[in-house]
């Protein structure tokens, strides 16, 4: 025997609700760059958990001497692989069931579905052994929201929801809805490659991109390359700024098309709607569109935060099965006044509207599991959280939901020295990007430093502050022209470069960008567009304000104190 329908309707509900929390865990692992936290894959270092006696950690590091144990991104890797795990286990259950009802339940969907998962841990598998390539990981993120739409169909159509027929006005709307769908697939395609590429700050402004323009420099060509040479690593990037802008321009001009074919498609539905089922769905879908264009817009103006950045994640599931929803609502019954054998017994089953509890138990579960899934990341393992930012006591910057974890990374100071993460660690940081031929953004910023350096004195503070400015002009600004420079403003301030290969995933972790303009005349004589932003490091070297252009050395110090005193 084998599960009755409403159970398995709730049972096939309750595996999406689980596959939405793998997606939303999934996207705050690759958000938090801990994608990589374990670099084997089923295990983590060779074991079935994470290293975390001394030995084990020594015995780990000898193994992968290329990626060093950190303790938390690779317990968020692996909790997310046995959330995967127990979501496959669900739907060979799933699977089975139907297998055993067959005739009364589908058994070609789970079977579908079983396949699909297998499919997905093999894509989980060549998301670590092929580090995070683009492709791999876009691929993954697609098959987990396609398995978690396909499980809300099967519940749906095992239920007794809508509970009426559609009207024959609104059945005819069937295409525009599958071709909505189509779209929202692309755009959470074009999203994936987005983010699997680290282009979602490369527009750091909205509505322009950065800098006031429109349309910046792009590089389609290489920003749309599938297949690259094997043996790359992936992690945070490989694109130059031009390639990463053409990603982000595509992903919004995606959304703009997204928002006026749906938001067209959910206007006409509410206007030819008869039943309280149908207005529902069409303000569902209009309700689901503006959350995710909100999230997105929210995105680029609090620099990728991270609670923001999964539920971005989180709306894009909920759209896709707000539409998949409405296919169904459209999608007439077949069980509908008609007669089946159930058993032995010949019953005339009429489909009535008993769906609404259910329905509102499998929303109300879901908001729920929404809730607790960004809760959990943000709050279970990011260090600082739990503790709300001063948004409202701050005059200049914007600080982030929750510090920032930086990567290690190693470039050279202006005395020619190693200059790691470490260095960071134990003093209030002020970091800006440039170069020493900039002609005023980045003097502008040097005097900025010099002012708030004044005005946290003033103060009294004994709290130690560094001004460090990373020069992005590896090719020009040796460590003595770096010197040189941050000395004439004051002999305090510290400089660093490095390789763009060392610079680039550093920057880009930091939400900056820089980009060489060449000039046809001379291959010295070039200027660089970078961002000028000042950014604050708290004394465990995370990032935790934002000041945007143009600078207020008084409010800013003024930030700082009020940072300080709320972290510290």
């Amino acid at each position: 025997m084998g599960l009755k329908r409403t159970t398995f309707s709730v049972f096939a509900a309750l595996t999406a609700l689980l596959a939405l929390v793998v997606i939303l865990f999934g996207a705050y692992v690759r958000l938090s760059d801990a994608g990589l936290g374990c670099p084997d894959w089923p295990g983590c270092y060779g074991r079935l958990s994470v290293p975390s006696t001394p030995d084990a950690i020594d015995r780990a590091n000898r193994a992968f001497p290329e990626r060093p144990v950190e303790t938390a991104k690779a317990w968020k890797e692996m909790v997310h692989r046995y959330l995967a795990g127990a979501l496959g286990v669900a739907i060979l259950l799933l699977a089975l069931s139907a297998w055993r009802s067959r005739g009364r339940l589908p058994a070609g969907l789970p079977g579908l579905l079983v396949a699909l998962v297998i499919f997905q841990g093999l894509l989980g598998m060549w998301t670590v052994t092929l580090r995070v390539m683009p492709v791999v990981v876009t691929a993954h993120l697609a098959g987990g929201l396609t398995t978690f739409a396909l499980l809300w169909w099967l519940a749906l159509r095992q239920s007794d929801f809508p509970g009426s027929r559609p009207v024959p006005a609104l059945m005819r709307l069937r295409p525009w809805v599958w071709g909505g769908l189509a779209l929202v697939g692309i755009q959470i395609l074009l999203g994936g490659w987005t983010s699997s590429n680290y282009a979602a700050l490369a527009c750091t402004e909205f509505p322009t991109c950065y800098g006031g323009r429109w349309w910046p420099p792009t590089d389609f060509g290489e920003a749309f390359v599938v297949q690259r040479n094997p043996g790359i690593d992936y992690e945070f990037g490989v694109l130059d700024s031009a390639a990463r802008t053409a990603i982000h321009l595509t992903h919004r001009l995606g959304a703009l098309v997204v928002l006026l074919s749906v938001g067209a498609l959910s206007l006409v539905i509410l206007r030819r709607a008869q039943t309280g089922s149908e207005r529902g769905m069409g303000i569902a879908v209009a309700a689901a569109l503006c959350l995710q264009l909100g999230l997105g817009i929210a995105n680029i103006h609090g620099h990728l935060p991270l609670a923001v950045a999964v539920a971005h994640n989180g709306g894009a599931a909920l759209l896709l099965v707000t539409l998949v929803s409405l296919i169904h609502l459209l999608t007439p019954d077949r069980r509908t006044n008609c007669h089946r054998r159930c058993g032995d017994v010949e019953e005339l089953v009429m489909i009535h509207n008993s769906g609404g509890g259910l329905r509102l138990l499998l929303i109300s579960v879901g908001v729920l599991a929404v809730a607790a899934g960004i809760w959990l990341g943000v709050s279970r393992f990011d260090p600082g959280a739990g503790t709300s930012p001063p948004v409202a006591a701050m005059r200049a910057g914007t600080p982030l939901p929750q510090p920032k974890i930086l990567s290690p990374f190693t470039l050279t100071d202006q005395d020619a020295q190693p200059f790691v993460l470490e260095d960071l660690k134990g003093h209030w940081t002020f970091v800006s990007i440039g170069f020493t031929a900039c002609g005023y953004i980045c003097p502008t910023n040097m005097a900025t430093y010099r002012a708030i350096d004044r005005e946290i004195g003033a103060d009294g503070t004994e709290q130690t502050v560094n001004f460090l400015f990373i020069s992005v002009d590896p090719e020009r600004d040796n460590p003595e022209q770096l010197g040189q420079y941050v000395r004439r403003f004051d002999p305090r301030f510290l400089g660093a470069t490095g390789s763009h290969d060392r610079l680039q995933p550093l920057v880009r972790e930091l939400g900056l960008m820089y980009e060489r303009s060449e000039n046809a005349g001379d291959a010295t004589d070039y200027m660089v567009d970078h961002s000028a932003s000042i950014l604050l490091l708290d004394p465990q070297a995370r990032l935790v304000a934002v000041f945007s252009w143009p600078h207020d050395s008084a409010a800013m110090a003024a930030d700082f104190a009020v940072l300080r005193d709320h972290y510290y």
